[in-house]
């Protein structure tokens, strides 16, 4: 399986502010981007056997570990 690619995000298009520790995205492309990217690492995770995290799109402390 090759790579995908995740896009580009403007600084616009998501929230870190309005809740402490999470970034939520604020359009639909940035959300679709986040949630890319969630599914990408809960591919390595599972090879790896360590625990997934909700494809969900917000970027928080499960996203980040």
């Amino acid at each position: 399986m090759g790579y995908l690619p995740m896009g580009d995000i403007a600084s616009s298009e998501f929230n870190s502010s309005k809740y402490p520790g999470v970034c939520k995205p604020s359009t639909v492309s940035a959300l679709a981007t986040f949630k890319r990217m969630q599914t990408q690492l809960n591919r390595v995770a599972a090879a790896k056997g360590i625990p997934t995290v909700a494809i969900d799109g917000d970027i928080g402390p499960g996203t980040l570990g």
